[in-house]
């Protein structure tokens, strides 16, 4: 593995596991044994690594999301596929690491938060018209009001998640968000198709 690659990993681990603050740079170079001035020749500091490391994990889940969107060609269980990514990566990140991102290196954390949402609002609607496609949504709506409202809401509830809540729970929370959406946008075909869905 190239050794940038390497460094970012041994980060982001420790970025997740401690947050960002209170992981410094020697924590980095000896997660993997390697000299403090060898990182400096990867990452000329500390904000460039979170930055870099920030990136390639948004890099990675947009990459994952759109895996599932080229396997799932069903509409409405590409929502659920999708939303039940999105939980399970949301609960798998400490959310010390987000508040020190808030806190501490809030111009990186702008860049977590656009990418995120700008990423959301193309694959809604780019469901929305699969689900058009398909019959199951109608055509009677803006797709971009929709898809930002949805996005909104979803990103509200994902950020309102804490450590006590269990992975079963934030679903559960989800999913409901989730059918009162495609409630709101289905049509009578769609409305049949979504009571056939197993949500566990």
């Amino acid at each position: 593995m190239e050794l940038g690659l390497k460094i970012q990993f041994a980060a982001e681990k420790l970025f997740n596991r401690f947050g960002v603050r209170s992981v410094s740079m020697d924590d980095v170079s000896k997660e993997i044994n390697i000299s403090k001035k060898t990182l400096y020749k990867c990452f000329r500091d500390k904000n460039e690594l979170i930055s870099t490391t920030v990136n390639i994990h948004i890099d990675r889940m947009e990459t994952a999301i759109l895996e599932i969107k080229l396997c799932q060609s069903h509409a409405i269980k590409q929502l659920n596929d999708l939303t039940k990514f999105a939980i399970e990566q949301s609960k798998s990140i400490n959310p010390n690491m987000i508040f020190d991102l808030k806190k501490y290196h809030p111009e990186i954390y702008q860049v977590l938060v656009v990418r995120r949402e700008s990423h959301s609002l193309v694959r809604i609607q780019e469901n929305i018209e699969l689900g058009r496609l398909q019959g199951f949504y109608r055509n009677d709506f803006d797709e971009k009001i929709i898809a930002k409202a949805f996005s909104k809401l979803t990103f509200t509830t994902f950020d309102s998640f804490d450590e006590s809540l269990s992975i079963e729970d934030a679903k559960y929370t989800i999913s409901e968000i989730m059918k009162y959406h495609i409630r709101g946008i289905a049509t009578e075909l769609g409305k049949e198709e979504l009571e056939k869905i197993n949500w566990n």
